[in-house]
């Protein structure tokens, strides 16, 4: 699927709940398919400096199709979980082209920009920037 296709379904999905605390709360939960990155791979390269609570985030195989790839993420944050994992499932199981065109408007969709203080949303920037650099073959933070 394309990170449009994760992300539709998991926006029509998180909408049913009534406001965006709930849904930070159904991320939070969410998170756990894909904060199973392992302590030998939380290295400085993997770390996002922009995120105020360690974040590593890494590529892994994808299950799926050929070219498809996926990601994992480490934190012991709650909402830095939540945030994410929430852009590990919309990029995950892409193209790495498909995950490097795409522009996230789940914060939006879901109410969550209003929510998330100035520093969190750069954090949820940084995530997709890693995403996407990581899809590219590129480390760059």
């Amino acid at each position: 699927m394309t990170p449009a296709d994760n992300e539709r379904l998991l926006v029509e999905d998180l909408q049913i709940l009534p406001d965006a605390y709930e849904r930070l709360d159904a991320l939070i939960s969410r998170a756990a398919p894909f904060a199973t990155l392992p302590e030998s791979a939380r290295t400085d390269e993997a770390l996002i400096a922009a995120c105020q609570s360690p974040l590593w985030i890494a590529q892994r195989p994808a299950t799926g199709a050929a070219g498809e790839i996926a990601f994992e993420f480490a934190t012991d944050a709650p909402a830095v979980a939540a945030l994410a994992g929430l852009f590990c499932a919309i990029y995950s199981g892409a193209a790495p082209g498909d995950i490097a065109s795409h522009r996230s408007g789940a914060l939006e969709a879901l109410g969550l920009r209003r929510v998330l203080t100035p520093n969190r949303q750069q954090g949820a920037q940084a995530i997709i920037d890693r995403i996407q650099n990581l899809a590219m073959g590129t480390s760059g933070d």
